[in-house]
């Protein structure tokens, strides 16, 4: 018997604005409380740029009109395999009810100092990685 691994696939966005990264607080589950780059799971029969639109219009109200993929990166234990794109944005931020609890802009240096309040040790790696191209 082959042992196989059913791989979750998710898009992320790097959205800046003035120097500073847009961040969404989680509401749900063992992650609420903790901040992200807004994002989520691609649904089956979508295609990347539908993803990236529908998770950033969900948790921000905001609409992309312009993406571009960053990177890949791949978390264990569960396989997720999560592509970062950088997008630019039009319209007025609200964050979703019941799913997001706040959305902020925040610098690089703020970032660094709530790195325990982030989600997960992945999000300062991406945008780490996001500041270091922009240099």
């Amino acid at each position: 018997m082959e042992n196989h691994i059913t791989t979750k696939v998710g898009v992320y966005c790097i959205i800046e604005k003035d120097g500073k990264i847009l961040l969404a607080q989680e509401a749900k589950g063992g992650i609420s409380g903790t901040w992200s780059i807004p994002g989520g799971k691609v649904d089956e029969g979508e295609s990347f740029e539908e993803a990236v639109k529908r998770e950033v219009k969900e948790e921000t109200n905001l609409d992309v009109f312009d993406m571009e993929e960053m990177s890949i990166i791949q978390e264990e234990p569960n396989h997720t395999v999560k592509h970062i794109f950088i997008v630019k944005t039009d319209g007025e931020i609200a964050p979703q009810e019941g799913e997001i609890l706040d959305v902020r802009w925040f610098s690089f240096e703020e970032v660094q100092e709530m790195k325990n309040e982030l989600r997960k040790p992945w999000v300062l790696t991406i945008i780490e990685e996001y500041f270091n191209r922009q240099q």
